[in-house]
C-alpha cells in the first residue's frame, strides 16, 4: 500500500474521529439533566422575591385608577403580592411646632385599607422646589422632608409598607426632567448629584426608623444610571446607613437588546459592583420599576414579545437570592393613545381588558411563589431551563431568547403533560422552544432530561 494510500486513510480516520468527538462534544453541550429532587429540596421553605405591580392611587390624576375593587381584583388575577405607589410631600402642610399635618387626601389613602396586600409606598414629590444649583434642599426643607417621613410611617404602618425614599432623584430636579442626562455621580452644580441624595436617605431612614424600629426602608429608586456610576457613589457617601435595600428601575425598550435576560445581567453586575463597597456584604436589591411598553412606536414591543418577556423576568427573578422583590410597571394603561409610550405600560389595556401578559406574569408567579426550590441551567447562552420543585410534583420551565432561530427540544424522564405557558398542551418529545416558556411536569421521584435538537 502506498504512502499517499496510507495518509489518506488515516487523514479519514482523524477526520471521522474529529467529527464524531466534535458530535459528542455538541450533544453534550446541548442536553440538561436534573437530579430528581432530594429531601432538602422537597422540604425547603418557599423563599421568593416580592412580586408586585404599580398602581397610581397617589397621583392628582386618575389616569383610569378609579376603582380601588377593581384594582384589587387585577391584582388578585396577576397574582401580586404587594403594590407600589406613592404619598406626596406636597400633600402635607408645616404648622409650626406641630407634627405636618395631610390636607390633600389623595385616593391612596382609600385604597390602603381595601387593597389586601402590603404596599411599597414611595416618598416624595416636594411641596416647595428644589433650588436650581447647590444642594437641592435646604436645612429646613430636609427636616420637613424628615417630619413628613415619620408622620407617613405612623398613618400607614398598620398597613406594613415597604417605604422607598424618594423616585429616581438622579433624573429630575422637582418635578422636570432636564434637558441633559446626569452624567455619572454629578457635581456640586447639579442638584441630582449623589453627594446632595445620599444624607438626605440617611436623614429620612432615621425619621422612618424613629417612627417605627420595624419599618422596612429602601433607599435609591435609581432611574437610568449608565454602568451604575450614580448608584455606587450614593452607596460610597453611605445612603444604606441604617436602610434595608437598595431600589433600581429597570428598563431596555429603547435599547437594541430589549430582553429580560439583558435586565438580570445588570442586576448581577450591579450586586457585584456593590459588594466590594460593602466589605463584601450582600446589598439586597429591589427592582421596584421594570416593564416593556406596547405603543406602536420604535421602542414598543409586540404583545406577545411583552408577554414572554414578562414571564421570564418573573422567573429568573427568582434564581437572584440577593433580589427580594420586584413591581412591574404597571397595572393598566394609563390611556389609548397607541402612539403615547408612557400610556402603555400596562398589564391591562386602559379598558381594563387584560393584555397576553397578564396571564403570563400570573402563571410565572405561581411557579415562583409556590416553589420549594428552584434552580437554573444555560445549556447555551440563548436557551434557559428552569426546575421547580413543588410540595407534589416538578417544573421544568423552557425558553429561548432566539426570537427567528427557534430550537426543538424532547423531554424525557416521564414527564406527565407539556404545555406552552397560557396555551395549548404540546407534545413532550417534540416541543418547538419560544419567547414564550413552555411547562413540563414530572413527578417527583423523575429527573428530568431535555435534549435539544442541533
Amino acid at each position: 500500500m502506498s504512502r499517499h494510500i496510507v495518509f489518506s486513510i488515516l487523514c479519514s480516520s482523524l477526520l471521522a474521529a474529529a467529527l464524531t468527538s466534535s458530535t459528542q462534544r455538541s450533544v453534550a453541550a446541548a442536553s440538561v439533566t436534573f437530579p430528581a429532587p432530594d429531601a432538602a429540596m422537597r422540604t425547603a421553605e418557599p423563599n421568593p422575591p416580592i412580586l408586585g405591580v404599580l398602581t397610581s392611587f397617589g397621583s392628582r390624576r386618575a389616569m383610569g385608577y378609579v376603582s380601588p375593587d377593581l384594582v384589587r381584583r387585577q391584582l388578585d388575577e396577576l397574582g401580586a403580592v404587594s403594590y407600589r405607589d406613592g404619598i406626596v410631600w406636597a400633600s402635607f402642610r408645616f404648622p409650626p411646632d406641630a407634627p405636618p399635618q395631610m390636607v390633600e387626601r389623595r385616593r391612596i389613602m382609600n385604597f390602603l385599607p381595601i387593597a389586601g396586600r402590603s404596599p411599597l409606598l414611595v416618598l416624595g414629590a416636594p411641596d416647595q422646589e428644589p433650588a436650581a444649583v447647590g444642594a437641592p434642599f435646604t436645612d429646613t426643607q430636609v427636616e420637613q422632608y424628615s417630619a413628613f417621613v415619620k408622620q407617613v410611617v405612623e398613618i400607614t404602618k398598620p398597613y406594613q409598607p415597604i417605604y422607598e425614599i424618594w423616585n429616581e432623584f438622579n433624573l429630575k430636579v422637582g418635578h422636570v426632567f432636564p434637558g441633559k442626562r446626569l452624567t455619572g455621580a454629578g457635581d456640586a452644580s447639579d442638584p441630582r448629584a449623589a453627594i446632595y441624595y445620599a444624607p438626605l436617605a440617611r436623614r429620612a431612614t432615621q425619621a422612618a426608623k424613629a417612627a417605627d424600629p420595624h419599618a422596612k426602608v429602601v433607599v435609591g429608586a435609581v432611574g437610568d444610571d449608565p454602568d451604575w456610576a450614580w448608584t455606587k457613589a450614593i452607596v460610597r457617601a453611605g445612603a444604606l446607613e441604617g436602610a434595608d435595600g437598595l431600589s433600581v428601575h429597570l428598563y431596555n425598550h429603547c435599547a437594541p437588546v430589549r430582553t429580560a435576560t439583558e435586565m438580570i445581567e445588570r442586576t448581577e453586575q450591579l450586586e457585584a459592583s456593590l459588594t466590594p463597597l460593602t466589605g463584601g456584604r450582600e446589598v439586597p436589591l429591589y427592582i421596584t420599576e421594570f416593564g416593556w411598553p406596547t405603543s406602536k412606536t420604535r421602542c414598543g414591543l409586540s404583545l406577545d414579545h411583552s408577554a414572554a418577556n414578562f414571564a421570564q423576568f418573573v422567573l429568573l427573578s427568582a434564581t437572584l437570592p440577593y433580589l427580594k422583590g420586584i413591581w412591574a410597571y404597571e397595572v393598566k394603561d394609563k390611556g389609548a393613545d397607541g402612539q403615547d409610550i408612557e400610556q402603555n405600560f400596562g398589564l391591562f389595556f386602559h379598558d381594563d381588558r387584560p393584555k397576553p401578559a397578564a396571564c403570563l406574569f400570573r402563571t410565572a408567579a405561581d411557579v415562583v411563589q409556590r416553589a420549594r426550590h428552584i434552580d437554573l441551567q444555560r445549556p447555551e447562552p440563548e436557551i434557559f431551563v428552569l426546575r421547580a420543585v413543588m410540595d407534589d410534583h416538578q417544573l421544568v420551565v423552557a425558553w429561548t431568547t432566539r426570537a427567528y432561530d427557534r430550537r426543538s427540544a424532547r423531554f424525557d424522564g416521564e414527564p406527565k403533560s407539556a404545555s406552552r405557558m397560557c396555551g395549548p398542551a404540546v407534545p413532550p418529545t417534540d416541543v418547538i422552544l419560544t419567547e414564550a416558556p413552555v411547562v413540563v411536569r414530572y413527578d417527583l421521584v423523575s429527573a428530568p432530561t431535555i435534549a435539544l435538537d442541533n
